[in-house]
């Protein structure tokens, strides 16, 4: 097939998968119960090609890909670049009851741009906006009151995730490279707590808990990579980038009340009986964690690559208004490689100049329940897929696709998970901002 026909595809299919994603912003995730502690579940913040190298990210850099993690990678940026990466998948979640269900999730990745501000590299700019968190959980429980027969039913519900604008810079100086990305973390949530009576034996009424709030502040982060040359046609790429914690600025709003309902539960709307406390606008601070990692890269000028990631957030350090979560200190250990048949423009088939990518990361999650720590690791695998616009001859892109297969916790834990996630990714390069000759 040509490179022509291989275009007219991507057009299609890029317009295919972006227009569901204008109906589904911010993002979407059915019912995980793991989004009721801290901020919600952690998205994956790498760039797509990166995740199907089990997440190996410290000391990539690429002239086309904007490569979030660390910002010295920027540097390298050759070509204006248009990012935008997709998420989604299946959980299928356990309890230590034997309890299963299964969950859908959904989710923009991120949306970057990049602009070389070098002719040839050397010095770049990124701008970009990323989910960091999503809370979406709906989880009901029977039980019946402490020392009584008297049944009751909890239902906890909850909505809303992290977010985080940003822009970035990366120069480079021989073979060392320094970035550092700024801007604004902002998000909501809320969460609710209903505790219902069916059977009202004993004079009990019906409540409701329901708590609001809006936080946001600046970050930021900074990187480092040394470009290490080995042999004539071998390099080592080393990388480390962190960020500090943040205290980000918040605001509650509390409401307590009681209520009943007017005929059969599931199909009447609760009426409000009472307003038991009510505060808004309280004041105080969300401690977002800090993190740091660094990694290597091995490859030669035109085939392959072999690195490894050591990653850390520090969420053990996580509070909300002062209170501590059921979080613990993340690690993770990441593995991943890549190799391109041939690199070659003049190549016969256009299967040599796909990348192909494997991976896989074992670590701790963020997660601490009942006293236990959950154990995460996942394998993963991919390929890049490179598109010539040849009627304008500075355009390139590439699609990006990870599979991820893994597992969340253990049957003894008082959560489980076993997960796939698809994500795709769109990298549009072009040159800017130079005048073209002839068109």
């Amino acid at each position: 097939m040509s490179f022509r026909k291989y275009t007219c595809y991507l057009k299609g299919l890029t317009g295919l998968l972006l227009l569901p994603l204008f109906f589904s912003l911010p993002s979407e995730a059915q019912n995980s119960p793991y989004s009721r502690f801290g901020l919600g579940d952690v998205n994956n913040n790498q760039e797509i090609l990166n995740r199907a190298m089990g997440g190996v990210s410290e000391a990539w850099a690429d002239g086309q890909t904007i490569n979030f993690v660390n910002p010295a990678s920027y540097s390298d940026l050759q070509l204006t670049t248009f990012d935008i990466g997709l998420d989604g998948g299946t959980q299928k979640i356990s309890d230590n009851q034997n309890n299963t269900y299964n969950s859908v999730f959904g989710t923009l990745s991120y949306l970057q741009l990049g602009v070389p501000l070098k002719r040839g590299g050397g010095w770049g700019l990124t701008f970009g906006l990323t989910p960091l968190t999503t809370i979406n959980y709906n989880i009901q429980q029977n039980d019946s009151i402490k020392g009584t027969t008297e049944p009751v039913s909890y239902l906890y519900q909850g909505h809303g995730g992290a977010y985080q604008a940003f822009v970035g810079t990366g120069f480079r100086v021989k073979g060392f490279r320094f970035g550092v990305n700024a801007g604004y973390l902002f998000g909501s949530t809320q969460r609710s707590t209903q505790a219902v009576y069916p059977q009202d034996s004993i004079g009990l009424y019906n409540s409701n808990t329901t708590n609001r709030t809006s936080f946001g502040g600046f970050f930021w982060n900074a990187g480092l990579q040394v470009h290490v040359k080995l042999s004539k046609s071998t390099a080592l790429e080393l990388g480390v980038s962190g960020g500090t914690d943040i205290k980000l600025p918040a605001s509650t709003d509390y409401l307590a009340e009681t209520f009943y309902y007017s005929g059969d539960p599931s199909n009447q709307s609760p009426q409000n009986l009472d307003t038991v406390s009510y505060q808004k606008g309280a004041n105080g601070k969300i401690n977002y964690p800090g993190h740091y990692g660094f990694g290597f890269l091995l490859h030669d000028d035109k085939h392959w690559t072999v690195g490894a990631d050591y990653q850390v957030s520090q969420w053990g350090d996580y509070t909300y208004f002062g209170q501590k979560d059921s979080l613990q200190n993340t690690w993770t250990l990441r593995l991943g490689a890549q190799y391109v048949p041939n690199m070659s423009p003049y190549t016969k088939s256009y299967w040599n100049l796909v990348a192909y990518r494997i991976g896989f990361y074992t670590g701790k999650d963020y997660l601490h329940l009942d006293g236990r720590g959950l154990n995460t690791y996942a394998f993963s695998f991919g390929a890049g897929f490179p598109i010539r616009n040849f009627s304008r001859g500075t355009q390139y892109t590439t699609i990006n696709t990870s599979f991820e297969i893994g597992k969340r916790g253990t049957h003894s834990d008082p959560l489980s998970s076993n997960f796939f996630r698809f994500s795709v990714g769109f990298t549009l390069n072009d040159i800017w901002f130079i005048k073209q000759k002839y068109q």
